[in-house]
């Protein structure tokens, strides 16, 4: 959050730190299934905080993944070949 500054607003940054603190409260105790929805409640805060500031950056477009274009297709060098196989060991005697 320090690193953030400025970049967020004030509603954001105040979601996030009561998240932050009702986690560290949870914390002091054993009510793992407490632990674990303010973990939850903590992580939606922050990745709400992560997508505005990704938007904000110009970031709105979709990012190439594994090389496929704009539609849909890959863009696979023709001289490589998908094929099954099989490994076979020659020491194994219970052949």
């Amino acid at each position: 959050m320090e690193e953030l500054g400025g970049k967020i607003n004030a509603d954001d940054k105040a979601t996030t730190d009561a998240a932050l603190e009702k986690v560290k409260e949870t914390l002091k105790g054993t009510d793992t299934e407490a632990i674990k929805n303010a973990t939850e409640e903590l992580t939606k805060a922050f990745y709400a905080i992560s997508e505005k500031l990704y938007q904000s950056q110009g970031g709105g477009a979709q990012p190439d993944m594994d090389g496929a274009d704009m539609g849909g297709q890959a863009n696979v060098d023709p001289n490589v070949v998908d094929a099954d196989y099989e490994v076979v060991d020659d020491n194994n005697e219970n052949n």
